[in-house]
Protein backbone atom coordinates (compact mmCIF):
# COMPACT_ATOMS: atom_id res chain seq x y z
CA UNK A 1 0.00 0.00 0.00
CA UNK A 2 1.03 3.49 -0.85
CA UNK A 3 -0.70 6.18 0.89
CA UNK A 4 -1.11 9.41 -1.25
CA UNK A 5 -2.49 12.66 -0.20
CA UNK A 6 -5.19 13.99 -2.22
CA UNK A 7 -6.80 16.88 -0.72
CA UNK A 8 -10.18 17.08 -2.75
CA UNK A 9 -11.10 13.75 -0.73
CA UNK A 10 -9.02 14.57 2.87
CA UNK A 11 -10.51 17.90 3.34
CA UNK A 12 -14.03 19.00 3.77
CA UNK A 13 -13.98 21.21 0.29
CA UNK A 14 -17.16 23.80 1.66
CA UNK A 15 -16.25 24.12 5.17
CA UNK A 16 -12.45 23.98 5.32
CA UNK A 17 -12.29 26.01 8.18
CA UNK A 18 -12.92 23.31 10.62
CA UNK A 19 -9.77 21.55 9.61
CA UNK A 20 -7.93 24.64 9.42
CA UNK A 21 -5.86 25.86 12.87
CA UNK A 22 -3.73 28.93 13.52
CA UNK A 23 -0.65 26.83 13.14
CA UNK A 24 -0.93 25.04 9.76
CA UNK A 25 1.15 22.30 11.19
CA UNK A 26 -1.29 21.24 13.53
CA UNK A 27 -3.86 21.35 11.06
CA UNK A 28 -5.91 17.96 9.72
CA UNK A 29 -4.61 18.63 6.23
CA UNK A 30 -1.08 18.26 7.94
CA UNK A 31 -1.59 15.57 9.78
CA UNK A 32 -3.08 13.54 6.93
CA UNK A 33 -0.17 14.55 4.45
CA UNK A 34 2.04 12.68 7.59
CA UNK A 35 -0.20 9.69 6.99
CA UNK A 36 0.85 9.63 3.66
CA UNK A 37 4.22 10.72 4.34
CA UNK A 38 4.25 13.46 2.57
CA UNK A 39 3.19 12.12 -1.00
CA UNK A 40 1.05 14.00 -2.93
CA UNK A 41 -0.68 14.13 -6.09
CA UNK A 42 -1.44 17.53 -8.67
CA UNK A 43 -3.42 17.79 -11.52
CA UNK A 44 -2.00 20.42 -13.48
CA UNK A 45 -4.10 22.04 -15.67
CA UNK A 46 -2.94 24.31 -18.65
CA UNK A 47 -3.21 27.66 -16.60
CA UNK A 48 -1.00 25.97 -14.05
CA UNK A 49 -3.83 27.69 -11.72
CA UNK A 50 -2.44 25.27 -8.44
CA UNK A 51 0.20 27.19 -7.70
CA UNK A 52 -1.97 29.75 -7.09
CA UNK A 53 -3.22 28.64 -4.03
CA UNK A 54 -2.06 29.14 -1.13
CA UNK A 55 -2.80 25.63 0.69
CA UNK A 56 -1.47 23.81 -2.77
CA UNK A 57 1.58 25.42 -1.84
CA UNK A 58 1.78 24.75 1.48
CA UNK A 59 1.21 21.06 0.59
CA UNK A 60 4.10 21.06 -2.29
CA UNK A 61 6.64 22.74 1.40
CA UNK A 62 5.66 19.95 3.02
CA UNK A 63 6.41 17.13 0.67
CA UNK A 64 9.37 18.64 -0.39
CA UNK A 65 10.98 21.16 1.84
CA UNK A 66 9.81 20.37 5.39
CA UNK A 67 10.73 16.60 5.86
CA UNK A 68 11.80 17.02 9.25
CA UNK A 69 7.87 16.10 9.84
CA UNK A 70 7.93 13.58 7.40
CA UNK A 71 8.83 9.99 6.35
CA UNK A 72 9.94 11.34 3.03
CA UNK A 73 8.24 13.08 0.13
CA UNK A 74 7.06 13.15 -3.41
CA UNK A 75 5.64 15.20 -5.85
CA UNK A 76 4.02 13.35 -9.06
CA UNK A 77 2.44 16.03 -11.61
CA UNK A 78 -0.39 14.56 -13.98
CA UNK A 79 -1.43 17.22 -16.73
CA UNK A 80 -4.88 17.49 -18.13
CA UNK A 81 -3.64 16.78 -21.34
Amino acid sequence: DTPVWVCAHAINQWEPRDDITDDPKESGFTKAMKVANGRTITILDKEGKVFTRIWCIFELFLALVDTTKLKEGMWAVYTAH
